[in-house]
């Protein structure tokens, strides 16, 4: 089994549970993931679509931490893809 669908699977449980910091934890994992394998444009979608620029501003230190190494991940994700102009 592919390892981004059984992450989707893993945050659909999460997704279900109903709790908010749960649910901005486990969109912020699977943005990572992605990022992490070269999937940057559906990392990017995935914080863009669900706001979570914003919403991790408006949380505690952990989920903040969190989304700033999803930000670096995407980051070096760009760059080895190439996408100089998204990198920075």
């Amino acid at each position: 089994e592919d390892s981004s669908l059984f992450l989707s699977k893993l945050c659909g449980y999460v997704h279900a549970t109903g709790e908010v910091r749960a649910q901005r934890r486990a969109l912020l994992v699977q943005a990572y993931h992605l990022a992490l394998h070269d999937h940057f444009q559906e990392a990017r979608d995935l914080l863009h679509l669900t706001n979570l620029e914003q919403r991790a501003q408006e949380s505690l230190v952990d989920i903040q931490i969190l989304y700033n190494r999803v930000l670096a991940q995407m980051g070096l994700c760009a760059f080895r893809l190439g996408k100089i102009q998204e990198a920075h």
